[in-house]
């Protein structure tokens, strides 16, 4: 049970280191980083909806626009830099009847969200430690919920040496085991000098509660 105990405290510890962080700082605004996918919208083009990934460089690659630096930047950001950059470029649509017409891109026009965020990895004593999909705003002890929570087995798994549970159920146990032994002997010593009753105190340093005493006796 001891070892219980330090885990939850150590649970409850965290939790509240992490509602003190969360309350003396600001949200931190998501940046956008090689994994994310964006996606690019242009009202004044019908059907003209890109998703790309953010590449390791920090870049996303647009059909007609090149290559786009977006590493590191707010959604916020993202929407300004796709504002400045995409009404720049000439961009050319068929029509129906076959001819080709230039758009012209008004800021107004672009859209610029974060379309799926990168995954997070959740490692250590959780139940499935892994990748796990990220949501906006997440913090860290949701994302240990999300990875089913504090695992008590595997911690038990990864720990060293034997398990402080076990050995104490163990040491209860002998001790049960060394009582039953001793008021055993003491009722024969009684029987032995013809006394009805013999003394029922357990052996001094005895970690059982008198309820089991009583019942092992």
């Amino acid at each position: 049970m001891a070892f219980v105990s330090r885990i939850f405290f150590a649970a409850l510890a965290g939790c509240l280191a992490l509602d003190i962080a969360a309350a003396a700082e600001a949200p931190v605004a998501y940046k956008l980083s090689p994994g994310d996918t964006v996606e690019i919208g242009i009202a004044s083009i019908a059907e003209r909806t890109q998703r790309a990934i953010v590449q390791m460089d920090g870049s996303i690659a647009l059909p007609e626009f090149g290559m786009i630096p977006v590493g590191g930047l707010t959604p916020a950001e993202l929407q300004t830099r796709m504002e400045a950059v995409l009404p720049t470029k000439i961009v050319h649509q068929r029509l129906p009847d076959g001819r080709e017409q230039m758009i012209v891109i008004k800021p107004s026009d672009v859209t610029a969200v974060i379309a799926e965020y990168r995954p997070i990895y959740v490692t250590g004593d959780v139940l499935t430690p892994g990748q796990q999909t990220y949501r906006p705003l997440m913090t860290v002890r949701q994302a240990i919920a999300v990875a089913g929570g504090f695992s008590l087995l595997r911690s038990r798994a990864s720990q060293s040496g034997p398990d402080p549970v076990d050995l104490r159920r163990d040491y209860e146990s002998i001790w049960g085991d060394y009582i039953r032994d001793y008021f055993h002997g003491a009722r024969i010593r009684a029987e032995l000098q013809n006394q009805a009753e013999f003394d029922m105190q357990p052996p001094q340093g005895s970690p059982l509660s008198n309820a089991l005493i009583s019942a092992v006796a």
